[in-house]
């Protein structure tokens, strides 16, 4: 089985104002007179008010703030309790793991070589690699890249659970960083556990059946 996890809220803990990024985007598209739903993340908000504005060096310009302030985050990130063991039961079990962000590269890398939990992955896809949750494509690659077979997504938001509901694989919410149950409730999460340290057991229940 290939588990392919979110990093932040799922696995670590960071320090990502991602509500003062976005007021600050707002105000920067409506001192331009666009107006981007606040239904879509950061990345997609970016991209839709650059376009609205036909203004593609703005677009270059938030991304780089955004990223910014994703690398700063990643310096102060910590694992979230019961995140090693966990991953440290699963890899002694044989299950293969990656990691799907929504964040930048250089982001991710620092926080999981910070948190010396790289070696954990065999596989680790950011935005830079392929079109962010929760359009499925993250997944497809990932389980593509270590040949096939069953998967589970594992994540904290509703973008994770869409995501791995687009791949047709199984979904698992955990309420350790942005989510409440009602919401991952909503987006179809098929199961839903505290945080990681309770992933090995579920697994377990899972593969049993």
């Amino acid at each position: 089985m290939i588990v392919i996890f979110d990093l932040d809220g799922t696995l670590t803990a960071g320090r990502l104002n991602l509500d003062g990024i976005k007021r600050e985007m707002d105000e920067i598209f409506s001192e331009r007179g666009v107006d981007v739903s606040d239904e879509f993340g950061i990345v997609e908000k970016i991209a839709l008010g650059a376009a609205a504005l036909g203004d593609p060096e703005l677009g270059r310009t938030l991304c780089a703030r955004l990223e910014e302030e994703e690398v700063a985050a990643a310096d102060n990130a910590k694992s979230l309790p019961g995140t090693r063991g966990a991953l440290e039961e699963l890899r002694y079990r044989g299950l293969r793991m990656a990691v799907l962000s929504r964040n930048c590269r250089s982001a991710v890398d620092r926080s999981l070589e910070r948190l010396d939990l790289s070696t954990f992955f065999e596989s680790v896809i950011t935005r830079e690699d392929a079109p962010p949750k929760p359009l499925p494509d993250g997944v497809e690659l990932i389980i593509g890249t270590l040949g096939g077979g069953p998967a589970v997504m594992v994540g904290d938001s509703t973008l994770d659970i869409m995501a791995g509901r687009n791949a047709g694989i199984t979904t698992i919410g955990v309420l350790s960083g942005y989510a409440s149950r009602k919401d991952l409730e909503a987006s179809g999460a098929d199961h839903i556990i505290d945080d990681v340290s309770q992933l090995p057991a579920l697994l377990v229940r899972l593969k049993g059946r």
